[in-house]
């Protein structure tokens, strides 16, 4: 059986939607169909963005699909924030994100995604402890040093109000 991971990598993305669309045919559980929708979703997600097109419903139908299948599947979360990012929607990115978060608080591309999702809607202070939220998981994730830097050298008012090392209880759990 081939590695949908490895074709994804090898961005042979035309090659995972038609595996998946066959295995998918072929049905099984809700969880290993949530699973082939989501590898389908990214790949289609992962066309559109590199064709830089905008019309992301494919990806959207499948991320869609695979949450009404498995309601836990924290990459189908994922990929459904990244589509409502690219399409400007950054309130509902956050809403996906806040529920990706509550199943999987420990993932820090959730936090890290949120943060950005947050300096989108201007609520600066959020994003600055979405940051130190992700940077507490993972101190030296660059992605995440470089969105708190950009932050505090353009609101520099976050130095003055404490924000730039809070965190909130709520999102990470140890």
């Amino acid at each position: 059986m081939v590695d949908l991971d490895t074709l994804l990598a090898e961005k042979s993305y035309a090659e995972v939607i038609r595996l998946c669309s066959d295995r998918i045919k072929t049905g099984g559980t809700n969880e290993k169909l949530s699973r082939l929708y989501t590898y389908k979703s990214i790949a289609l997600y992962l066309i559109t963005k590199s064709q830089e097109q905008k019309d992301y419903s494919e990806a959207w139908a499948s991320v869609e699909s695979a949450i009404k299948l498995d309601e836990k599947n924290v990459t189908a979360y994922q990929y459904k924030s990244n589509i409502l990012h690219k399409l400007g929607r950054y309130q509902e990115a956050f809403d996906v994100l806040k529920i990706a978060i509550t199943l999987d608080p420990l993932h820090v591309v959730f936090h890290q995604n949120k943060a950005v999702a947050l300096y989108e809607l201007g609520r600066f202070a959020e994003a600055l402890v979405s940051c130190n939220e992700g940077l507490a998981l993972e101190p030296e994730r660059k992605t995440l040093l470089a969105n708190k830097a950009r932050l505090l050298e353009e609101h520099p008012e976050l130095l003055v109000t404490g924000a730039a090392n809070e965190t909130t209880d709520s999102d990470i759990v140890s």
